[in-house]
């Protein structure tokens, strides 16, 4: 029987220049824990989505990342550190 991870990163670009992306349906779809995918790129840049389900482990924060908190319980929290 083979035992399915709780989590995943898919780096493969899923959408192209101004293609619609439905943030809800991809929240919908994912049955991970910890699911990281690549949505598209932006000039030099690349745009992902993390879902967390649960417990997240926070990296140390690194000058070329920005995130946004788009549903949390503890958005707040966050927000105030």
């Amino acid at each position: 029987m083979e035992t399915k991870s709780k989590y995943i990163i898919q780096t493969d670009i899923k959408f192209g220049a101004l293609e619609k992306i439905d943030i809800g349906a991809i929240e919908k779809a994912c049955d991970y824990d910890w699911f990281n995918q690549t949505l598209c790129r932006v000039n030099d840049s690349l745009v992902r989505l993390g879902i967390f389900k649960g417990e997240f482990h926070w990296h140390p924060a690194i000058p070329h990342f920005y995130i946004t908190i788009l549903n949390c319980p503890v958005k707040k929290e966050l927000l105030q550190r």
